[in-house]
């Protein structure tokens, strides 16, 4: 099982595809792991070499103590990469991951090449203390109580009665994240604010947006795609996790995008 052992954790990656086509990183979204992508990764590795990975404190990697900020969960991202020779790649992102992605566009612009932003959001918006409730109620409940609160701002409620072997797995995924990683992670959304840096983004970006997505509504991405110059926008009737719920959508967008 590949791991790249970092000075304070340890980030579980997957590799897939041939090593001499471009590179292609996935970032999932918060309480998720790696396989939230399966289903792109399947398709996209005949065109790219994709790296998928767990985020610090979710799926197989490990935990590293006190609060996160993006530059930490974007700086596991530019040690993964070093770790596995990469000198520059492309980036998907949803959710958290498309935030890692705005860090890494304003702070590592060399590194990368074009960049997917999906239901996300460029700053953390309304009332903070939202994450931290949300902080406090997993340290004291735990995941179970994350999970059952989380689906249905992630899918609708057709989806969910129309798949649910896919919840499960959604949903499983989140139960087995780590507590003190989840939370970790929420504080680096609570203090991000990317409005300012990504006016001077200067990579090809696209940008995802669910227009029935509740928990980063559509108004949050339509703003990451004024800010940045020249990035494009879609948007569809989508939730929260657009990559499984309107994967048809979404996949048409990735290879529009990348011109495949």
């Amino acid at each position: 099982m590949p791991f790249a052992n970092l000075d304070t954790h340890k980030i579980h990656y997957q590799v897939t595809g041939s090593s001499d086509k471009p590179t292609l990183v996935f970032s999932n979204s918060l309480g998720t792991n790696l396989h939230l992508w399966d289903t792109q990764v399947a398709w996209l590795s005949e065109h790219f070499t994709c790296v998928a990975y767990d985020k610090r404190g979710h799926g197989k990697s490990s935990t590293a103590e006190g609060d996160y900020s993006m530059a930490d969960l974007g700086g596991d991202v530019i040690k993964l990469m070093d770790h596995l020779g990469i000198q520059t790649a492309n980036w998907i992102g949803l959710s958290i991951g498309g935030m890692t992605g705005q860090w890494l566009a304003a702070n590592h612009v060399d590194r990368f090449d074009k960049m997917v932003f999906a239901n996300t959001s460029s700053f953390a918006g309304g009332d903070k203390q939202v994450w931290v409730d949300r902080i406090n109620t997993v340290l004291e409940q735990g995941m179970d109580v994350i999970a059952d609160s989380t689906v249905d701002r992630w899918f609708t409620k057709a989806f969910q009665k129309a798949d649910p072997s896919a919840i499960k797995r959604q949903m499983d995924m989140v139960r087995q994240a780590d507590p003190r990683g989840y939370a970790s992670c929420c504080a680096a959304i609570r203090d991000m604010d990317f409005r300012e840096a990504n006016k001077a983004v200067t990579l090809p970006v696209m940008v995802i947006s669910g227009s029935v997505d509740i928990a980063t509504p559509p108004e949050l991405g339509r703003l990451i795609a004024e800010t940045i110059p020249g990035a494009r926008l879609e948007e569809f009737e989508a939730p929260h996790i657009s990559n499984i719920e309107r994967r048809a959508e979404f996949d048409d967008a990735i290879r529009s995008f990348f011109q495949l």
